[in-house]
């Protein structure tokens, strides 16, 4: 198979590799030398030059989410520089171009599901960082057709949270229904939140910020929150709000942000709930409230969020830049919550 690339001076790279699922403080990563992948015809190789960290990747590391095989090498929010491409990829992407690769490794591209632009949800998925190496690596392969080009103008660390933080809060306000005037408050404002707050503020809602965390109070504050109130305080609101988005990973705050909402309102969740509590339904799905789940997005709304992005309409969250060596160190701290928006490994 012909290839089109830049030269490598090596067949291995570094990467933090899972061999065995564990308590994140027992260091279950280690950083190990890989044998480069070979391509297929619509890979692509790229040097990845920011990792985002999510929750999911810790919840895969100490093995809540089961990965199909190991050893794994975990990570799905990757922006980088193509390196090398096989023949088919070379109609979407070239060697220099920064691109940016997210939940979806690949899909059937025949179901329902990718025949209508919702590849995310198909039966036959590939993910990154799952089932396909990830991007807590210096390179990684990607599938050329599920990715997408980043702006230019902003730094690839502060891009790579959008990857999957910024596509799943974006699809979860479009599930939302928001309008102009509507009403919508966002329980949890670490990574995900922080960004459903600018993107409902865009829609014209006004945004209430729920969160247990002063710090991230403050940062929803600064990204346009119209009012923000602590956990305590979210009772005096029952029944307040059209739409509630829940991006804390808490299924005691299911019956919260449904006694949120008013009669007909929509609750959309956004995160990695172990089960669903007994709640009364009188209170909370009674009288035409709805639930929906998300599961993440698909690359064509990924275009579309990094096309705000890149218009300056959507800004960056803060961010805490760590080295790949310390992916360890990043994920305890992701587990403790003290983190503002969005933690971001370099290789």
């Amino acid at each position: 198979m012909l290839l089109f690339k830049f030269v490598l001076f090596s067949s291995f790279m570094k990467a933090m590799v899972l061999e065995k699922p564990g308590p994140v403080e027992s260091g279950p990563l280690h950083e190990v030398d890989l044998d480069m992948q070979k391509l297929g015809e619509w890979d692509a190789l790229i040097k990845v030059e920011a990792c985002g960290v999510c929750g999911t990747d810790l919840s895969i590391v100490e093995g809540r989410f089961k990965a199909p095989s190991l050893p794994l090498v975990p990570g799905h929010e990757a922006v980088g520089r193509v390196i090398e491409v096989g023949r088919a990829a070379e109609e979407l992407v070239k060697p220099g171009d920064l691109i940016g690769a997210y939940w979806v490794h690949s899909s059937c591209g025949n179901c329902e599901y990718c025949l209508t632009g919702r590849e995310q949800l198909c039966m036959e998925r590939r993910v990154n960082g799952l089932d396909h190496n990830g991007c807590y690596a210096e390179y990684m392969v990607v599938d050329s057709r599920y990715v997408a080009q980043v702006p230019r103008n902003i730094d690839p660390e502060s891009i790579a949270p959008f990857m999957c933080a910024g596509l799943t809060a974006h699809r979860a306000v479009k599930l939302s229904g928001l309008e102009p005037g509507r009403r919508v408050a966002v329980i949890g404002v670490g990574g995900l939140g922080s960004f459903a707050v600018q993107l409902a503020r865009l829609r014209g809602s006004r945004v209430t910020a729920i969160s247990r965390s002063a710090m991230h109070l403050a940062t929803a504050r600064s990204l346009g929150a119209d009012d923000a109130v602590t956990l305590n305080e979210a009772s005096k609101l029952y029944g307040s709000f059209d739409s509630v988005l829940l991006f804390a990973p808490s299924s005691n705050l299911m019956e919260t942000g449904l006694r949120l909402l008013k009669k007909g309102g929509v609750m959309v969740i956004a995160a990695n709930l172990d089960d669903v509590p007994s709640m009364p339904y009188r209170f909370t799905l009674a009288s035409e409230r709805c639930v929906r789940s998300v599961s993440v997005g698909s690359r064509q709304e990924l275009r579309e969020l990094l096309g705000l992005v890149g218009a300056g309409v959507v800004k960056p969250i803060p961010i805490d830049v760590m080295p790949l060596s310390k992916a360890n160190e990043a994920l305890m701290k992701l587990k403790s919550g003290n983190v503002r928006g969005r933690i971001v490994l370099k290789p």
